[in-house]
């Protein structure tokens, strides 16, 4: 069973100075009939009348790395385009 979370969220400007509010959630996925969780990431991102997401689940079974990391998403502001990227950079 997934559980999505909101952690965090940051209200940045684009390149062309446009406003974008970013969402950050935990992602918690029950594995072997609820005896182990396993947590990933979803990102969101408006501006405007446009919408974009991202998301990887599964990144890692420690509750604590997985904080850590939307904690530096959220501060440096990653956006959907740019997350897996980020995230295999991480790993």
């Amino acid at each position: 069973m997934r559980k999505k979370s909101l952690i965090h969220t940051k209200d940045v400007k684009t390149q062309t100075g446009a406003p974008q509010h970013l969402e950050y959630y935990l992602i918690n996925d029950s594995l072997l009939d609820g005896c182990a969780e396993c947590y990933g990431v979803e990102v969101l991102a408006r501006s405007g009348e446009n919408q974009s997401y991202a998301g990887i689940p599964r990144i890692t079974m420690r509750g604590t790395r997985i904080f850590t990391l939307i904690d530096q998403l959220a501060y440096f502001a990653v956006t959907p385009e740019t997350l897996h990227d980020v995230v295999q950079d991480w790993l």
